[in-house]
This record gives structure tokens, C-alpha cells and sequence, in this order.
């Protein structure tokens, strides 16, 4: 038996370049995430190639913002 897991920290930034109200409510869950720093880090490693497209990276900016109250990681 193959078992893969995937990490909340996956999950988080997959859902961050969510455009529906759901992945917003799935974020805020996710938020008590206890590591950010991991969160940043993921984004900057495994979500470039989602940043340069236009209405995801919109998304992904509208959601930090709603949960962070600050702009998007560079």
C-alpha cells in the first residue's frame, strides 16, 4: 500500500489562489497554522509558477490581505 500525505501548509497555499468564499473559510481554519514562516516559504518555492498568472495572483493577494491584513510576500 502507497499512502502519500499532503502537508497543511500544501493545502494553505493551494487554497490561497482560491477565487470562491470556501477556500477563504478553509484558510481562515488553516491560519492557526503555527509556522508562517513555512507558509512564506512555500509560496516563494512552489507557488511562482501561479504568481505570474494575472487572476490568480489577484486571488492569492485578495486572500493575504483578508487574513493577514497585509500585502502578499514578495
Amino acid at each position: 500500500m502507497n499512502v502519500f500525505l499532503v502537508r497543511p501548509v500544501d493545502i494553505f497555499v493551494g487554497k490561497l489562489f482560491g477565487k470562491r468564499t470556501k477556500e477563504r473559510d478553509d484558510l481562515r481554519m488553516l491560519i492557526r497554522l503555527p509556522d508562517r514562516s513555512a507558509i512564506v516559504n512555500r509560496l516563494k518555492t512552489s507557488a511562482t509558477a501561479l504568481l505570474p498568472d494575472p487572476g490568480l495572483c489577484a486571488d492569492a493577494k485578495k486572500n493575504w490581505r483578508i487574513l493577514f491584513s497585509e500585502d502578499l510576500p514578495e
